[in-house]
């Protein structure tokens, strides 16, 4: 399972592969619409953002505290769509909140902070 594969790697600070198997494991959810358009698009904003992810994805475990995607696999089983979109939503979401400026300059490259939150 994806998701199980994701926490391992957390667990074992292994933040490349925890950043690959969530990209991963959107991706199985988003082909699972044969008539996808927006595929390109969204492999475009991960080409972008993974990079970015790694490096903050050490502070993960401090966030990451309800995990969206079993919510969005329990969604999937009981086939309710309004479900999914709220788990999958939520995910990104969280991922944003803590996607912080102060948390990638200040703590991971040891900058300044700004002088407000955006």
């Amino acid at each position: 399972e994806i998701d199980s594969s994701i926490n391992d790697a957390v667990e074992k600070e292994d933040w490349e592969q925890a950043v690959i198997q969530n990209q991963h494991f959107h991706c199985v959810i988003y082909k699972a619409d044969p008539y996808q358009v927006c595929l390109p698009m969204l492999y475009s904003i991960w080409l972008q953002l993974a990079p970015i992810l790694q490096l903050a994805a050490a502070g993960a475990p401090k966030f990451y505290t309800i995990d969206r995607h079993l919510e969005a696999i329990d969604a999937l089983r009981n086939k309710d769509i309004e479900a999914l979109k709220l788990a999958l939503t939520n995910d990104i979401l969280d991922g944003v909140d803590f996607l912080s400026i102060d948390l990638i300059t200040a703590k991971q490259w040891g900058w300044r902070s700004p002088p407000h939150s955006y």
